[in-house]
């Protein structure tokens, strides 16, 4: 029982992220946001799809390798994003 209900938390997870996104309009004038907001709809269409596959009784394992490149490619244009803007971010490390 305690594995299906940490199975569906997971998948359910990302949907609260993606609603907060969504409800406001100005999110999607920063492009930080939209490279987050495209990162956070790539891992949810990843999560359906692995679970369409899970049900097909198929393996995911080419689809999370092809989400964790997209991953990758979408977190370097991320920090290419941060490092050429004019502002200085600080970050602190408590």
């Amino acid at each position: 029982m305690l594995p299906k209900i940490l199975i569906y938390a997971s998948y359910f997870s990302v949907l609260i992220p993606i609603i907060l996104l969504l409800a406001r309009k100005q999110n999607f004038k920063s492009k930080i946001l939209k490279v987050l907001g495209i990162l956070l709809f790539a891992w949810a269409f990843s999560d359906l799809g692995s679970y369409i596959l899970f049900k097909m009784g198929r393996s995911s394992i080419t689809l999370y390798n092809v989400a964790i490149i997209v991953q990758f490619f979408l977190l370097n244009y991320l920090y290419h994003i941060l490092l050429n803007s004019k502002t200085i971010i600080y970050i602190g490390l408590l």
